[in-house]
């Protein structure tokens, strides 16, 4: 199809073929095409949203040119084929905590498993392991808590920060930073009207989420 001027879109609720590119993709992926033909050049756009398994947009784009072959397919003709022998119903799929393929991509290209797993974020030339943006809304607070295992800096990106450490209290602004040492009872509060942002470093043997003490917590979870 040619539109002057205009490039035809396809747009495809659950499509399944960016899963071919490694990536996985939730059922409420959400790809649009778009086909761009300049000439004898065909562009192919794709534009793919996710919010369970991508932070941001993925976007791919691929050009065709035509051959001087005339109507004719050079390699095969295309035909239906069954890839594997599988009843028609069959969903493949693993059940939490047994896909086996998961540390694949990490082990082979010797990469944290925080950079391939970690968003758009862990693109930026200065990511590195244990690094997150934390937000905390206009009054909020998060646990008072300590971790056995790692340290932590905190940088105050946007907003007021309220540090509790060790007892003391201190006050950071946009640019001003902490460092959280190993054990340090700690809590991140703001003061202020508006959202506060942090972006929090962690070092240490071992990074994981379970690594934590909570003494005391708005949400009842100590």
């Amino acid at each position: 199809m040619t539109v002057p001027g205009r490039s035809p879109a396809l747009n495809a609720r659950n499509a399944s073929a960016i899963s071919w590119r490694g990536m996985p993709a939730s059922d409420r992926t959400v790809v649009v095409e778009h086909w761009i033909r300049h000439g004898n050049l065909l562009s192919q756009v794709t534009i793919a949203t996710d919010p369970v398994y991508l932070t941001e947009p993925y976007i791919r784009s691929q050009e065709f040119v035509q051959m001087d072959r005339g109507n004719q397919n050079w390699l095969y003709n295309c035909e239906y084929a069954m890839e594997l022998p599988k009843d028609k119903n069959e969903v493949p799929h693993y059940l939490p905590g047994q896909n086996p393929w998961l540390g694949e991509f990490e082990a082979k290209h010797a990469m944290p498993k925080e950079g391939v797993r970690g968003g758009a974020e862990t693109l930026l030339p200065d990511w590195k392991p244990g690094a997150a943006r934390l937000t905390v809304n206009p009054k909020g607070k998060l646990s008072l808590q300590s971790h056995k295992r790692r340290a932590e800096h905190w940088v105050v990106v946007r907003g007021i920060a309220e540090v509790t450490l060790d007892g003391k209290i201190m006050t950071l602004h946009e640019n001003q930073s902490v460092y959280i040492p190993m054990g340090g009872i700690h809590r991140l509060a703001n003061p202020g009207a508006e959202p506060l942002e942090v972006v929090e470093v962690q070092t240490g043997d071992y990074l994981e989420e379970d690594d934590i003490t909570r003494y005391e917590d708005i949400y009842a979870r100590v």
